[in-house]
């Protein structure tokens, strides 16, 4: 189907309803046709801004063209394309959470760069973030979450990882787990076997979203002391997300404890 699209003028295919069931006009796949043209013809380097509302469908446009440029001008997906792509899954995991417009909103800005050679093929790229909703660890309004990765990690870390990283059920956690979520969680994760203390989902997919994480950072080289380091970082956020603070008098003083 993105082939199709290739070398198009605006206007000259009718508009395609892509499987996440969002509508995307055709016009994203001639935008980024046509940048990718302007640069070869100008050589000059051309941007593409995606801007919206929340739950707009900026973060599925971004996946629609990064696919697009990939698959249209890469080495039929080898690893640097491949790399490109899986990237969306991780940044996802750890900047990512569910509100109440938006089931996967994105609290973080990025800047991603492609990069081609002279022949007009992707010979690299680079991810620029920033802005992160650092608030929405301490706290999140009525029906959202905090960061999928909280979720992910629990719902989805094998017996061996969850007894290291000394990881429970997730309403020990005051950090993220007021709400939980995913049927497929409760099915694999034996740490969620619990009452109702989640909220049922079928959108977000704690257990499966953790496997797709694993292997996003397979592709992308991710050595296992790097991912490692970052499991036992945000189980470290768990844990002092449980440390109370409460304001003792001794004598004519007080102290916080």
């Amino acid at each position: 189907m993105i082939q199709k699209y290739k070398g198009k003028s605006l206007g000259t295919l009718p508009p395609h309803i892509f499987a996440t069931g969002l509508f995307l006009s055709f016009f994203l796949l001639f935008i980024a046709d046509k940048a990718y043209r302007d640069m070869m013809r100008n050589g000059e380097s051309q941007s593409i801004v995606i801007s919206g509302e929340s739950g707009a469908g900026k973060t599925e446009s971004q996946k629609h063209i990064l696919r697009f440029l990939c698959e249209s001008w890469g080495k039929s997906l080898g690893t640097i394309e491949q790399s490109i792509l899986e990237i969306s899954t991780i940044l996802e995991s750890f900047g990512n959470a569910k509100t109440a417009r938006n089931n996967n909103s994105s609290r973080f800005g990025k800047f991603i760069e492609i990069h081609f050679d002279t022949t007009g093929t992707i010979v690299g790229g680079f991810v620029s973030h920033y802005l992160l909703e650092r608030s929405r660890l301490c706290g999140q309004h009525t029906s959202e979450r905090n960061y999928h990765i909280f979720f992910q990690l629990i719902a989805g870390a094998d017996e061996q990882l969850a007894n290291r990283l000394k990881l429970t059920k997730p309403e020990h956690f005051d950090v993220s787990l007021h709400l939980f979520c995913a049927a497929t969680t409760t099915q694999n994760a034996f740490c969620l076997k619990m009452s109702n203390a989640y909220l049922v989902d079928d959108v977000v997919e704690d257990y499966n979203d953790f496997q797709k994480l694993l292997q996003a950072f397979s592709h992308i080289r991710v050595s296992d002391d790097e991912r490692n380091a970052m499991f036992e970082a945000v189980a470290a956020v768990l844990h002092l997300g449980n440390i109370k603070f409460v304001d003792e008098m001794i004598g004519f003083k007080s102290k916080y404890m």
